[in-house]
């Protein structure tokens, strides 16, 4: 390996670059036409979905997802369908919750309200979903991970702080989640930042009983240097996300995390009681001890 790091961190910073250079071409056209502004910067998030992930994991653009539970049916932009999922059923603007593997929302600029918006519609996706149970994995994800990627941010005037914006509205909306399973896994700002959720199971030394953690993290960018991008961080949490439900992506999810694709990540955190979060047989594995895997952090 050269002093410049993984080739692929060179690639995914010439796609970084190419999506910053997108933007300008796309918000000088908003000018004009929002709306198909904001059309080509779905595609463009579609193209590096689809440059990334397996042919398998078909990337389609504005489709409804439909819920296992209620009848809050709305439009995704960017959905990433299951390999499992049948080819006749890909060509419908529906689709079942459970052929979905990732499901994101796509601002060309992102704002405090576009922020909330992400955030309400990860919660209730999550509130759609027919509760898998067994495992803290299968209790405290939810099927799908969801996130919300963007170009830029609106926060553009002298002296604002745009990461600091992002993560008051990301508190903000965090704190009218119910369950951690319905956190927003991932925003994505590409000239930004990545803001991802982790989530401990059991953390033993908070209160008699222990509690759930989350942790709303936002990558250091301390690999710049070695051509370090968001999108790097972004693909190696998804890659690990994915890899859950499917062992075929564990060697590349092992690649991003052993070659330094993830960044670092520090944020604030937020304690949940066991019985809030996880079914009674899971409370006691956790407590016992029985399972050491039960113990791993989620992403």
């Amino acid at each position: 390996m050269s002093d410049r790091g993984p080739v692929h961190h060179e690639w995914l910073a010439k796609v970084q670059r190419d999506i910053d250079a997108d933007y300008a071409r796309l918000h000088r056209q908003a000018g004009g036409d929002p709306q198909r502004a904001g059309h080509g910067g779905e595609k463009t998030w579609a193209q590096f979905f689809r440059d990334w992930l397996p042919p398998s994991y078909e990337v389609v653009t504005r489709r409804y997802i439909i819920p296992e539970a209620g009848d809050d049916v709305f439009e995704t932009d960017i959905v990433v369908f299951h390999p499992s999922y049948p080819a006749s059923l890909r060509n419908r603007e529906e689709v079942l919750a459970s052929g979905v593997a990732a499901a994101f929302n796509a601002r060309l600029t992102v704002d405090s309200e576009g922020i909330a918006d992400a955030a309400s519609r990860a919660a209730r996706l999550s509130r759609g979903q027919k509760l898998r149970g067994g495992s803290p994995r299968t209790e405290m994800l939810g099927l799908f991970p969801v996130g919300l990627v963007a170009h830029s941010h609106a926060w553009v005037a002298p002296k604002s702080q745009p990461d600091d914006n992002v993560s008051t509205a990301l508190q903000t909306a965090a704190s009218k989640a119910m369950h951690p399973r319905e956190l927003l896994d991932y925003t994505c700002v590409s000239d930004l930042g990545l803001w991802y959720t982790l989530r401990m199971p059991y953390e033993p030394d908070i209160g008699p009983a222990g509690h759930v953690v989350t942790v709303r993290a936002l990558t250091a960018e301390v690999h710049l240097e070695v051509g370090f991008s968001r999108l790097a961080a972004l693909l190696s949490r998804l890659y690990r996300r994915l890899s859950y439900r499917d062992a075929s992506l564990v060697p590349l999810a092992e690649g991003f995390h052993l070659t330094d694709s993830e960044g670092g990540g520090s944020g604030p955190s937020r304690s949940w009681p066991l019985d809030q979060v996880f079914s009674e047989h899971v409370r006691s594995g956790l407590v016992s001890r029985r399972n050491p895997e039960w113990q791993l952090p989620l992403e």
